[in-house]
Protein backbone atom coordinates (compact mmCIF):
# COMPACT_ATOMS: atom_id res chain seq x y z
CA UNK A 1 0.00 0.00 0.00
CA UNK A 2 1.74 3.47 -0.96
CA UNK A 3 1.39 6.23 1.49
CA UNK A 4 0.21 9.60 0.97
CA UNK A 5 2.08 12.44 1.03
CA UNK A 6 0.30 15.76 2.00
CA UNK A 7 1.71 18.40 0.44
CA UNK A 8 2.03 21.88 0.45
CA UNK A 9 -1.27 22.77 -1.84
CA UNK A 10 -3.03 20.67 0.87
CA UNK A 11 -1.70 22.53 3.74
CA UNK A 12 -2.21 25.79 2.62
CA UNK A 13 -5.90 24.80 1.90
CA UNK A 14 -6.27 23.48 4.83
CA UNK A 15 -4.91 26.87 6.72
CA UNK A 16 -7.19 28.78 4.61
CA UNK A 17 -10.49 26.92 5.79
CA UNK A 18 -9.39 28.01 9.30
CA UNK A 19 -12.13 30.11 10.81
CA UNK A 20 -8.57 31.69 13.14
CA UNK A 21 -6.15 33.76 10.95
CA UNK A 22 -2.49 32.69 10.92
CA UNK A 23 0.51 33.74 9.37
CA UNK A 24 4.57 32.99 9.77
CA UNK A 25 7.40 34.84 9.62
CA UNK A 26 11.19 34.27 8.89
CA UNK A 27 13.44 35.63 11.96
CA UNK A 28 13.63 38.14 9.88
CA UNK A 29 9.91 39.17 9.72
CA UNK A 30 9.25 38.56 6.23
CA UNK A 31 6.04 36.80 5.59
CA UNK A 32 6.14 32.84 4.37
CA UNK A 33 2.74 32.21 4.86
CA UNK A 34 -0.76 33.86 5.83
CA UNK A 35 -4.11 32.15 5.69
CA UNK A 36 -6.87 33.52 4.34
CA UNK A 37 -8.84 34.73 7.42
CA UNK A 38 -5.30 36.56 8.43
CA UNK A 39 -4.80 37.94 5.29
CA UNK A 40 -8.83 39.40 5.60
CA UNK A 41 -7.70 41.08 8.64
CA UNK A 42 -4.74 42.83 7.67
CA UNK A 43 -6.72 44.05 4.38
CA UNK A 44 -8.90 45.64 7.21
CA UNK A 45 -6.18 46.57 9.41
CA UNK A 46 -3.31 48.06 7.09
CA UNK A 47 -5.28 48.34 3.55
CA UNK A 48 -2.70 46.31 2.02
CA UNK A 49 -1.45 43.00 1.99
CA UNK A 50 0.99 41.95 5.27
CA UNK A 51 4.81 41.55 3.59
CA UNK A 52 6.74 42.30 7.10
CA UNK A 53 5.46 41.15 10.31
CA UNK A 54 6.43 44.27 11.72
CA UNK A 55 3.65 46.41 10.21
CA UNK A 56 0.99 43.99 11.90
CA UNK A 57 2.87 44.36 14.96
CA UNK A 58 2.76 48.42 14.56
CA UNK A 59 -0.76 48.47 13.95
CA UNK A 60 -1.37 45.96 16.78
CA UNK A 61 0.31 49.07 18.73
CA UNK A 62 -1.19 52.24 17.03
CA UNK A 63 -3.92 50.91 15.07
CA UNK A 64 -5.63 53.41 12.74
CA UNK A 65 -8.28 51.10 11.30
CA UNK A 66 -9.31 49.58 14.85
CA UNK A 67 -10.03 49.55 18.24
CA UNK A 68 -7.45 48.37 21.34
CA UNK A 69 -9.18 47.18 24.04
CA UNK A 70 -7.91 47.10 27.53
CA UNK A 71 -7.92 43.18 29.27
CA UNK A 72 -5.79 41.31 31.48
CA UNK A 73 -3.27 39.97 28.79
CA UNK A 74 0.18 39.10 28.60
CA UNK A 75 3.13 41.35 26.86
CA UNK A 76 2.44 38.89 23.64
CA UNK A 77 -1.02 39.07 23.15
CA UNK A 78 -3.33 42.08 21.92
CA UNK A 79 -6.88 42.41 21.42
CA UNK A 80 -8.59 45.01 18.80
CA UNK A 81 -12.14 45.83 18.12
CA UNK A 82 -12.52 46.27 13.94
CA UNK A 83 -14.29 48.58 12.32
CA UNK A 84 -17.05 45.74 11.39
CA UNK A 85 -17.35 45.37 15.30
CA UNK A 86 -15.43 41.53 15.31
CA UNK A 87 -13.15 41.15 18.04
CA UNK A 88 -10.03 39.90 17.58
CA UNK A 89 -7.39 38.68 19.86
CA UNK A 90 -4.02 37.88 18.85
CA UNK A 91 -0.66 36.07 19.97
CA UNK A 92 2.65 36.34 19.54
CA UNK A 93 4.65 33.12 19.51
CA UNK A 94 8.41 32.17 18.35
CA UNK A 95 8.58 28.53 16.84
CA UNK A 96 11.39 26.35 15.83
CA UNK A 97 11.41 23.35 13.38
CA UNK A 98 13.51 20.25 13.58
CA UNK A 99 17.18 22.50 11.87
CA UNK A 100 16.34 24.54 14.92
CA UNK A 101 15.16 27.53 12.19
CA UNK A 102 13.41 30.13 14.13
CA UNK A 103 9.74 31.61 12.88
CA UNK A 104 7.42 34.16 14.61
CA UNK A 105 4.02 33.48 14.40
CA UNK A 106 0.89 35.12 14.91
CA UNK A 107 -2.73 33.61 15.69
CA UNK A 108 -5.83 35.78 15.81
CA UNK A 109 -9.05 34.27 17.49
CA UNK A 110 -12.24 35.85 17.41
CA UNK A 111 -13.50 36.44 20.64
CA UNK A 112 -15.82 39.27 19.88
CA UNK A 113 -19.39 36.90 22.06
CA UNK A 114 -16.55 36.18 25.05
CA UNK A 115 -15.60 40.11 24.97
CA UNK A 116 -19.42 40.57 25.61
CA UNK A 117 -19.94 38.56 27.72
CA UNK A 118 -17.60 39.40 30.29
CA UNK A 119 -18.58 42.74 30.03
CA UNK A 120 -21.83 42.42 30.79
CA UNK A 121 -20.66 39.92 33.48
CA UNK A 122 -18.91 42.98 35.17
CA UNK A 123 -22.09 45.07 34.88
CA UNK A 124 -23.82 42.15 36.69
CA UNK A 125 -21.36 41.94 39.15
CA UNK A 126 -21.59 45.70 40.06
CA UNK A 127 -25.06 45.80 40.48
CA UNK A 128 -25.07 42.94 42.41
CA UNK A 129 -22.10 44.62 44.90
CA UNK A 130 -24.26 47.89 45.09
CA UNK A 131 -27.43 45.68 46.39
CA UNK A 132 -25.63 43.78 48.49
CA UNK A 133 -24.14 47.30 50.38
CA UNK A 134 -27.74 48.30 50.37
CA UNK A 135 -28.67 45.23 52.03
CA UNK A 136 -26.16 45.29 54.54
CA UNK A 137 -26.93 48.92 55.30
CA UNK A 138 -30.64 47.70 55.96
CA UNK A 139 -29.42 44.88 58.16
CA UNK A 140 -27.15 46.95 60.29
CA UNK A 141 -30.57 48.44 60.95
CA UNK A 142 -32.44 45.62 61.83
CA UNK A 143 -31.98 46.08 65.50
CA UNK A 144 -33.51 49.21 65.48
CA UNK A 145 -36.92 48.14 63.13
CA UNK A 146 -37.31 44.95 65.41
CA UNK A 147 -38.11 45.93 68.86
CA UNK A 148 -40.96 43.67 69.62
CA UNK A 149 -39.46 40.50 71.31
CA UNK A 150 -41.82 38.10 69.09
CA UNK A 151 -40.31 39.41 66.57
CA UNK A 152 -36.80 37.87 67.46
CA UNK A 153 -37.79 34.20 65.21
CA UNK A 154 -38.17 36.38 62.03
CA UNK A 155 -34.74 38.44 62.46
CA UNK A 156 -32.99 35.16 63.23
CA UNK A 157 -34.74 33.38 59.91
CA UNK A 158 -33.64 37.09 57.79
CA UNK A 159 -29.94 35.92 59.92
CA UNK A 160 -29.82 32.62 58.23
CA UNK A 161 -31.51 33.44 54.76
CA UNK A 162 -28.83 36.24 54.54
CA UNK A 163 -25.96 34.07 55.59
CA UNK A 164 -26.74 31.51 53.09
CA UNK A 165 -26.99 34.31 50.13
CA UNK A 166 -23.65 35.62 51.12
CA UNK A 167 -22.17 32.50 51.14
CA UNK A 168 -23.88 31.87 47.21
CA UNK A 169 -22.59 35.48 46.29
CA UNK A 170 -19.44 34.68 47.64
CA UNK A 171 -19.19 31.76 45.40
CA UNK A 172 -20.00 32.50 42.17
CA UNK A 173 -18.06 35.89 42.29
CA UNK A 174 -14.98 34.14 42.81
CA UNK A 175 -15.64 31.70 39.72
CA UNK A 176 -14.08 33.50 36.83
CA UNK A 177 -16.93 31.83 34.22
CA UNK A 178 -19.79 32.69 36.52
CA UNK A 179 -22.59 32.24 33.91
CA UNK A 180 -25.06 35.88 33.65
CA UNK A 181 -27.86 33.94 34.58
CA UNK A 182 -26.96 32.85 38.13
CA UNK A 183 -25.76 36.52 38.79
CA UNK A 184 -29.38 38.05 37.97
CA UNK A 185 -31.03 35.21 39.89
CA UNK A 186 -28.37 36.41 42.80
CA UNK A 187 -29.09 39.83 42.23
CA UNK A 188 -32.92 39.22 42.23
CA UNK A 189 -32.35 37.13 46.06
CA UNK A 190 -30.86 40.45 47.50
CA UNK A 191 -33.55 42.52 46.31
CA UNK A 192 -35.99 40.36 48.05
CA UNK A 193 -33.95 39.91 50.41
CA UNK A 194 -34.57 43.90 51.17
CA UNK A 195 -37.94 43.93 50.53
CA UNK A 196 -38.54 41.43 53.43
CA UNK A 197 -36.34 43.63 55.61
CA UNK A 198 -38.11 46.77 54.89
CA UNK A 199 -41.58 44.76 55.24
CA UNK A 200 -40.46 44.28 58.94
CA UNK A 201 -41.20 47.57 60.06
CA UNK A 202 -44.24 47.70 58.64
CA UNK A 203 -45.52 44.51 59.96
CA UNK A 204 -44.05 46.04 63.73
CA UNK A 205 -46.04 49.27 63.34
CA UNK A 206 -49.07 47.88 65.30
CA UNK A 207 -50.65 52.04 65.33
CA UNK A 208 -49.70 52.64 69.26
CA UNK A 209 -45.55 53.72 68.10
CA UNK A 210 -45.24 57.38 67.34
CA UNK A 211 -44.89 57.63 63.30
CA UNK A 212 -42.97 60.87 62.27
CA UNK A 213 -41.47 61.87 58.66
CA UNK A 214 -37.96 62.41 60.67
CA UNK A 215 -38.35 58.62 61.36
CA UNK A 216 -39.36 57.33 57.61
CA UNK A 217 -36.44 59.59 55.92
CA UNK A 218 -33.43 57.69 58.23
CA UNK A 219 -35.67 54.13 57.23
CA UNK A 220 -35.87 54.87 53.70
CA UNK A 221 -32.03 56.24 53.75
CA UNK A 222 -30.75 52.56 54.83
CA UNK A 223 -32.10 51.26 51.26
CA UNK A 224 -30.50 54.22 49.45
CA UNK A 225 -33.78 56.14 48.93
CA UNK A 226 -34.58 59.89 49.64
CA UNK A 227 -38.04 61.13 51.03
CA UNK A 228 -39.68 64.24 49.79
CA UNK A 229 -42.48 65.23 51.49
CA UNK A 230 -44.43 67.82 50.66
CA UNK A 231 -47.82 69.08 52.62
CA UNK A 232 -48.38 68.24 56.30
CA UNK A 233 -47.85 64.94 57.54
CA UNK A 234 -50.78 63.89 59.16
CA UNK A 235 -51.42 64.25 63.06
CA UNK A 236 -53.80 61.36 63.83
CA UNK A 237 -52.07 58.26 65.01
CA UNK A 238 -53.80 56.01 62.68
CA UNK A 239 -54.14 57.91 59.93
CA UNK A 240 -49.70 58.52 60.59
CA UNK A 241 -49.38 54.73 60.63
CA UNK A 242 -51.37 53.77 57.21
CA UNK A 243 -49.59 56.71 55.61
CA UNK A 244 -46.40 55.35 57.08
CA UNK A 245 -46.64 51.56 55.41
CA UNK A 246 -47.87 53.07 51.77
CA UNK A 247 -44.69 54.88 52.17
CA UNK A 248 -42.64 51.97 53.35
CA UNK A 249 -43.74 49.99 50.61
CA UNK A 250 -43.45 52.40 48.51
CA UNK A 251 -40.40 52.78 48.91
CA UNK A 252 -39.07 49.24 48.55
CA UNK A 253 -40.97 48.93 45.27
CA UNK A 254 -39.97 51.48 43.78
CA UNK A 255 -36.15 50.06 44.45
CA UNK A 256 -36.72 46.57 43.66
CA UNK A 257 -38.80 47.67 40.21
CA UNK A 258 -37.86 50.60 39.10
CA UNK A 259 -34.13 51.64 40.35
CA UNK A 260 -35.60 54.46 42.20
CA UNK A 261 -33.59 56.86 43.99
CA UNK A 262 -36.16 59.70 45.16
CA UNK A 263 -39.53 58.94 46.65
CA UNK A 264 -42.15 62.41 46.39
CA UNK A 265 -45.19 62.16 48.95
CA UNK A 266 -47.58 65.13 48.66
CA UNK A 267 -50.38 65.43 51.04
CA UNK A 268 -53.07 67.19 50.09
CA UNK A 269 -56.88 68.15 51.77
CA UNK A 270 -60.25 68.30 49.81
CA UNK A 271 -62.95 68.95 51.82
CA UNK A 272 -62.93 66.70 55.23
CA UNK A 273 -60.94 63.92 53.28
CA UNK A 274 -56.60 63.48 53.31
CA UNK A 275 -55.28 62.63 49.84
CA UNK A 276 -51.64 61.52 49.54
CA UNK A 277 -49.62 60.95 46.36
CA UNK A 278 -46.69 58.97 45.70
CA UNK A 279 -44.39 58.97 43.14
CA UNK A 280 -40.99 57.99 42.51
CA UNK A 281 -37.63 59.04 40.26
CA UNK A 282 -37.44 55.73 38.94
CA UNK A 283 -38.36 53.99 35.38
CA UNK A 284 -41.24 53.98 34.19
CA UNK A 285 -43.53 50.83 34.75
CA UNK A 286 -43.40 48.09 31.98
CA UNK A 287 -47.08 47.66 32.35
CA UNK A 288 -49.66 47.88 34.29
CA UNK A 289 -49.48 47.29 38.27
CA UNK A 290 -50.00 44.35 39.57
CA UNK A 291 -51.09 44.24 43.23
CA UNK A 292 -49.00 41.50 44.96
CA UNK A 293 -48.69 40.75 49.09
CA UNK A 294 -47.04 44.36 49.64
CA UNK A 295 -50.03 46.59 48.02
CA UNK A 296 -53.21 44.26 48.68
CA UNK A 297 -52.29 44.31 52.20
CA UNK A 298 -51.92 47.96 51.80
CA UNK A 299 -55.61 48.56 50.22
CA UNK A 300 -57.28 46.28 52.88
CA UNK A 301 -55.35 48.61 55.29
CA UNK A 302 -56.65 51.59 53.40
CA UNK A 303 -60.19 50.36 52.75
CA UNK A 304 -60.55 49.06 56.32
CA UNK A 305 -59.61 52.60 57.86
CA UNK A 306 -62.66 53.83 55.10
CA UNK A 307 -60.47 55.13 52.24
CA UNK A 308 -59.80 54.73 49.11
CA UNK A 309 -56.43 53.35 47.34
CA UNK A 310 -55.97 53.96 43.51
CA UNK A 311 -52.10 52.68 41.46
CA UNK A 312 -51.67 53.84 37.98
CA UNK A 313 -48.83 53.10 35.88
CA UNK A 314 -49.06 55.60 33.06
CA UNK A 315 -47.18 57.61 32.70
CA UNK A 316 -45.42 56.90 35.74
CA UNK A 317 -46.01 55.31 38.90
CA UNK A 318 -48.50 56.71 40.81
CA UNK A 319 -50.31 55.52 44.47
CA UNK A 320 -53.02 57.59 45.25
CA UNK A 321 -54.17 57.04 48.95
CA UNK A 322 -57.52 59.10 50.22
CA UNK A 323 -58.83 58.82 53.86
CA UNK A 324 -61.44 60.50 55.86
CA UNK A 325 -59.72 62.95 58.22
CA UNK A 326 -59.70 62.20 62.19
CA UNK A 327 -59.34 64.97 65.16
CA UNK A 328 -59.39 62.72 67.82
CA UNK A 329 -56.28 60.19 68.33
CA UNK A 330 -53.90 63.33 67.63
CA UNK A 331 -49.75 62.67 68.26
Amino acid sequence: MKRKRIGTQSIRESLDNLPNGICFSDRNGYIILCNRTMNNICLELLENDLKHISELERALTNPKNAVPLDMDLSENEKIIMMKTGVIWKFTRREIQDKENNTYIQYHAVDVTELYLKKKEFERENERLQNVIERAKKLYSELDDIVKEEENLAIKTKVHDDMGQLLLLTRKIMSQDNAEADDIKKTAKQWEIMISALGKISEENDDGKSSVRPADLEKDLSVIGVKLVITGDFPEDRKTASLMSAAIRESAVNAVRHANGKDLYVSFSHFGSKLIAEITNSGERPKGKIKEGGGLGSLRAKTEKAGGTMITESEPVFRLVITVPEKEENKL
